[in-house]
């Protein structure tokens, strides 16, 4: 993959606080002396410069260029109609995109990490009722709340 300036490049993960899907933005500034220059696209932030290793991550991250236009858990906000409004996330260790399954595979499919792996931890979240469904529900798994999810579709 050959990134040019000002090219952005979304890293989603898995948080090790809280378990829940998270999302980095990265503005590619060069190559300087072997390494990628990257600044964190965070508003209203001190620019700070950041090298992270971005095609060739670790097996549970996916790597975007230029900000794919997903929902991951987290990101979607409701109005209850008492005039406040609520968001939710999904602190269950997975991978979790809003959208049909058909749609987390296209976005999957955009992936550049080469070592990603862990297509078993892929969960589609229903926009309306933020159910969540395996993505790949082939791969073998021994990850306990996608044998849950796994379990509640075949019955």
């Amino acid at each position: 993959m050959k990134l040019i300036k000002n090219d952005i490049i979304t890293v989603v993960g898995i948080s090790s606080w809280m378990a829940h899907t998270v999302r980095s933005e990265y503005k590619y500034y060069g190559n300087y002396q072997g390494v990628d220059a990257c600044t964190k696209n965070e508003k209203g932030a001190r620019k700070k410069f950041h090298t992270p290793n971005l095609t060739n991550n670790e097996k549970d991250v996916l790597t975007f260029l230029n900000c794919n236009p997903f929902k991951i858990s987290g990101e979607i906000t409701r109005d209850t109609g008492t005039g406040f409004t609520t968001t939710s996330f999904s602190g269950n260790a997975c991978l979790n995109f809003y959208g049909t399954v058909e749609e987390v595979k296209d976005i999957v499919a955009q992936n550049l990490n080469e070592n990603f792996r862990a297509f078993d931890t892929v969960m589609a979240i229903d926009v309306e009722t933020d159910e969540s469904t395996p993505v790949y529900p082939e791969v073998p798994t021994g990850h306990a709340v996608v044998l849950k999810e796994r379990a509640k579709q075949t019955t």
